[in-house]
């Protein structure tokens, strides 16, 4: 958000630190979106501001969608760990030599280890058209989790060939949606 100059400043020292160039998108205000639309009801009753963070990440995934390129979204206040270049280029091998197909994968996010109170039973009263009994499994990799109910979005990349099929699906889940978190978990 524009007035947020010091989540500004800390995320572009960040980058600076890892050589990596990105584009800002500028964050909106809640006001500055049709607060009336019946597909944002969920989201404008809960939490306004999560329509805005809605649509300035897709407005990322369809910049990119245009380039043919995949989508590094990573919210203002996302902090990156001291090793973040030698973990983004051990993902760059396991997505490029084991995991090519990924449609979204996530430089951070929650996850519950065991199953949680809403997997019991195998429903989620939230998501209930799903029969979840767990958040994530195991990879090849015993440093990557295959996710399906990651929550928390500061930091993600899309796979270029996956951004429109995750725009629809978030697009056709909206109407439901609390937040774009909460959309990534109906569609995992």
């Amino acid at each position: 958000m524009d007035h947020r100059l010091d989540r500004l400043d800390s995320i572009k020292k960040q980058f600076d630190r890892f050589g990596i160039v990105a584009e800002r998108t500028r964050g909106k205000q809640p006001s500055e979106y049709n607060l009336h639309d019946p597909k944002l009801r969920v989201m404008r009753n809960r939490t306004a501001g999560a329509i805005p963070c809605h649509y300035g990440q897709c407005e990322i995934m369809q910049k990119a969608l245009a380039q043919n390129k995949s989508a590094a979204v990573f919210e203002d206040d996302a902090i990156l760990c001291s090793d973040f270049d030698k973990r983004i280029e051990y993902i760059e091998s396991f997505i490029n030599n084991i995991e090519p197909d990924f449609d979204v994968f996530w430089l951070g996010g929650t996850v519950h280890l065991n199953p949680s109170w809403w997997h019991i039973g195998g429903a989620n009263r939230d998501l209930p058209d799903t029969k979840l009994t767990r958040d994530w499994e195991r990879t090849s990799d015993p440093r990557i989790v295959r996710t399906y109910g990651a929550f928390c979005t500061y930091a993600y990349i899309v796979n270029k060939n996956s951004i429109q099929k995750v725009l629809d699906l978030l697009e056709e889940n909206i109407h439901l949606s609390m937040g774009i978190d909460w959309d990534f978990i109906k569609i995992q």
